[in-house]
């Protein structure tokens, strides 16, 4: 009986402290930004891959609207950054190490849709992609986070 109570009170130690500390769990300085860029480096990353797939301008146009949809959520959140880093300028030039990892992935995703282009290119005459890609265009001037 006596080692049953013990367990039981060895558990719920060990339960108290695991919520402590998880609750006492620093919260980093750029986490909010960390969070932006990973679900900005996310919707990226699912356009080039819909890109990539286009085969037609119909999956192009798809593929771009899906983007510009994603976009209008990724500039309300942008403007937020901007005020709150007004130095994101200098950040993103020379992020700290906890924001290198999401920097080099943007910048491999930027060397990506330039090696894409030329698929682009293929459906860019058609007027449905060319009105998408207007649209996504004035969406991204909002998104400009890094400007």
């Amino acid at each position: 009986m006596k080692r049953t109570i013990y367990a039981v009170v060895a558990i719920l130690i060990s339960v108290l402290i695991a919520l402590n500390v998880a609750a006492c769990k620093k919260k980093g300085r750029y986490d909010d930004l960390k969070e932006y860029l990973e679900d900005l480096i996310a919707a990226n990353e699912e356009y080039l891959q819909a890109v990539e797939r286009a085969g037609s301008a119909t999956e192009m146009v798809k593929a771009i609207n899906e983007m510009t949809d994603k976009s209008a959520d990724l500039a309300k959140r942008a403007e937020k950054i901007k005020k709150q880093y007004p130095n994101l300028t200098e950040i993103s030039k020379n992020p700290p190490p906890e924001l290198k990892g999401e920097y080099a992935r943007l910048n491999a995703l930027a060397e990506r849709l330039l090696g894409i282009t030329g698929k682009m290119m293929k459906y860019m005459m058609d007027p449905a992609v060319m009105e998408a890609t207007q649209k996504m265009a004035e969406q991204s001037r909002k998104t400009g986070v890094f400007q």
